[in-house]
């Protein structure tokens, strides 16, 4: 307010570039994991439940560790249906018993957003190699909702009622199994299915300092940043106090959820450190 009054603009105001970019559809469907498999870096961090008041915690550090797209999205089946989920794993090493994270996931939305992310500048200036052509192909070729795939018949093919020989139908064998016993429709996927797809992107990759890595923030939450870099226009370049007090007092809460949290204040505090 007390800029206000003097006429001044805000040095947190949007107009300065405080703000989000606009999310896309397909970025705001990702779960926690999905967002995890087209990011690139991932950041483990071990959060638990603190005993005396029941609030998160970290315990530990984070390690920031780099990783390729395709490392993760080269490994997914190719089923792209709509309904299409798969269970899987994320490891810091795959030879551990523990899993990072494990949680079941739509192919077709980590696909669609990593389509998007390829034609971002930020994700182009990493230098990111993914080849996604099999995939637009098959999104111009594929049939929109609505088609049932019916085939119209010609009208040698039509067939009247009175012409079928009901009496000799060699599919009608209905007297043949007066009292057929129940089948069981449940279908057992192999082994591998049941268990789930276990993948670890950062295993032998060397860990990057949260000092040093300029774009750490908008590689590892790429559902925030909507790969993008912050850019603020102000004469005055921002602190990085001032940028993570804005991000956490925005009507945009989606850079509050608790990962988000515990990286600014581990980075924040190795900032002031060094």
């Amino acid at each position: 307010m007390h800029y206000i009054k003097l006429g001044n603009v805000p040095p947190l105001a949007v107009l300065n570039g405080f703000k989000y970019p606009n999310q896309s559809a397909c970025l705001a469907a990702l779960n926690d994991l999905e967002e995890r498999l087209v990011s690139l870096r991932i950041l483990f961090m071990q959060i638990k439940e603190c005993s005396y008041d029941r609030q998160l915690g970290i315990k530990g550090t984070i390690v920031n560790v780099p990783i390729t797209l395709n490392q993760t999205v080269s490994t997914l089946p190719k089923n792209i249906n709509n309904t299409a989920t798969v269970h899987v794993k994320l490891k810091r090493r795959l030879k551990f018993k523990s899993d990072y994270m494990y949680r079941v996931i739509n192919p077709k939305r980590v696909l669609e957003a990593a389509s998007f992310f390829m034609k971002t500048p930020l994700y182009q200036s990493q230098e990111v190699s993914l080849d996604l052509n099999w995939y637009e192909k098959f999104e111009k070729e594929s049939f929109g909702p609505g088609n049932n795939y019916v085939v119209e018949m010609n009208s040698e093919e039509e067939i009247e009622m009175g012409d079928i020989d009901w009496e000799n139908d060699p599919f009608d064998n209905d007297e043949d199994c007066p009292n057929p016993a129940p089948v069981k429709t449940v279908i057992q996927g192999d082994v591998s299915t049941q268990m789930g797809l276990a993948i670890a992107p950062g295993e032998n990759k060397l860990p990057i300092s949260l000092v040093f890595d300029d774009v750490g923030e908008e590689l590892s939450y790429p559902k925030i940043y909507c790969g993008e870099l912050r850019h603020f226009t102000r004469a005055k370049p921002p602190t990085y106090a001032e940028i993570i007090k804005s991000e956490l007092r925005r009507y945009d809460r989606r850079g509050t959820v608790h990962p988000k949290r515990f990286c600014i204040v581990i980075r924040s505090y190795f900032i002031k450190s060094v």
